[in-house]
């Protein structure tokens, strides 16, 4: 219970999903770091995007969910 007599949602689980997409026709411009002022149109190449969706789920129902951005990592 909270200091108003109301009880607060506890986190019960949290869950991290990764997943990976791909676009046709973006690649770098000749860095290696993949920040989004990197990329421009390469016709023919493709690049790989590893992202990663975080899931927090509470005894009552509620749910959280986040994506990360482009310069997300698994840290």
């Amino acid at each position: 219970m909270s200091h108003f007599g109301v009880a607060m949602s506890k986190i019960d689980r949290v869950e991290i999903h990764g997943f990976w997409f791909e676009i046709e026709n973006l690649g770098l411009l000749g860095q290696k770091a993949q920040g989004v002022g990197n990329f421009a149109y390469v016709k023919g190449s493709k690049t790989r995007f590893n992202r990663y969706a975080v899931v927090i789920r509470c005894d009552d129902g509620l749910r959280g969910e986040y994506v990360t951005h482009w310069v997300g990592t698994p840290a």
